[in-house]
């Protein structure tokens, strides 16, 4: 956090930073970083929950929930489908109870079947919102999604360095989509 923190600081018309959470650190470590970082002008929390191994429904989240839905900040996580800590599905009722809370799907999903699970979710919580980072968006797929929930609640992202900015920027530039939800989908939103 402290790292990306100092970077946002030294560019802050480039970066925003999110506050990284680890939680399987106790209740009370959990919420201390999460304060720390708070008037550093966070964009949100961002959780990995297969890589800490916490399902997103587990307890041991409340307090990023609380903190989130207090500070009005939104809540990215790495969502795939099937997985056991965090797909569409365990999103869902998250965005239910918190409905303050807006939630970024990321990767959308992950495969197809993701993607058309987290964009079903979208389509039916105004909180949701999805990510383009990493997702495995399949021609058409990026068009089918901003009509079946609009361009205004879907955010571009690279998953840079693990993927070419390039390919991920292309997805979007040659969709077959207005230049006007492009310029949304690439950062108006």
């Amino acid at each position: 956090n402290r790292l990306a923190f100092e970077a946002a600081a030294k560019y802050p018309q480039r970066l925003r930073a999110y506050i990284v959470i680890n939680p399987n650190r106790d209740r009370r470590a959990v919420e201390a970083e999460l304060g720390r970082w708070l008037s550093a002008g966070p964009c949100g929390v961002k959780l990995h929950p297969s890589v800490h191994q916490v399902k997103v429904l587990d307890d041991r989240l409340a307090p990023v929930w609380e903190f989130a839905q207090e500070h009005r900040l939104a809540v990215l996580a790495h969502v795939w489908e099937g997985c056991a800590y965090g797909s569409p599905q365990h999103f869902e009722q998250l965005a239910e109870r918190w409905p303050r809370i807006n939630f970024i799907l990321g990767h959308s999903g992950g495969l197809l079947a993701g993607i058309l699970a987290s964009v079903q979710v979208a389509k039916r919580l105004r909180n949701v919102y999805l990510d383009l980072t990493g997702s495995q968006l399949f021609y058409g797929i990026l068009e089918r999604m901003v009509a079946e929930i609009g361009a205004s609640r879907i955010l571009f992202g690279t998953d840079l360095p693990f993927i070419d900015a390039r390919f991920q920027l292309g997805r979007v530039l040659f969709a077959r989509l207005p230049d006007s939800r492009k310029v949304k989908i690439l950062g108006g939103n």
